[in-house]
């Protein structure tokens, strides 16, 4: 049996996706959480103007996405649909990253 286990490096640079196929952006970073020791939030950049124009307007160059929105994680990142529904940072789950 093959180790599922995945370094966080190894999400560097991986484009991410939502369920219905459309690009988010790209994995610059991992943000764990220091008391449990699990993965938070994934940092994207490289962001889909037709998904975030407003991030390109504020000066905003990625955003945070919680792990619980993450599905599945191997040569791409697949998040939650809901992601598609949201155009700008004022969602309390998807936050400014940078």
């Amino acid at each position: 049996m093959e180790d599922a286990s995945r370094q966080l490096s190894d999400l560097y640079g991986i484009d991410v996706y939502t369920m219905t196929g459309t690009r988010v952006g790209t994995v610059a970073d991992a943000l764990i959480d220091f008391n449990t020791g699990d993965l938070a939030h994934i940092a994207v950049d490289s962001l889909n103007p037709e998904l975030f124009p407003l991030t390109f307007t504020s000066g905003y160059k990625g955003l945070k996405i919680p792990s619980r929105w993450i599905r599945a994680a191997d040569d791409i990142v697949i998040v939650v649909k809901a992601i598609e529904r949201v155009s700008d940072t004022d969602s309390p789950d998807i936050e400014s990253a940078y």
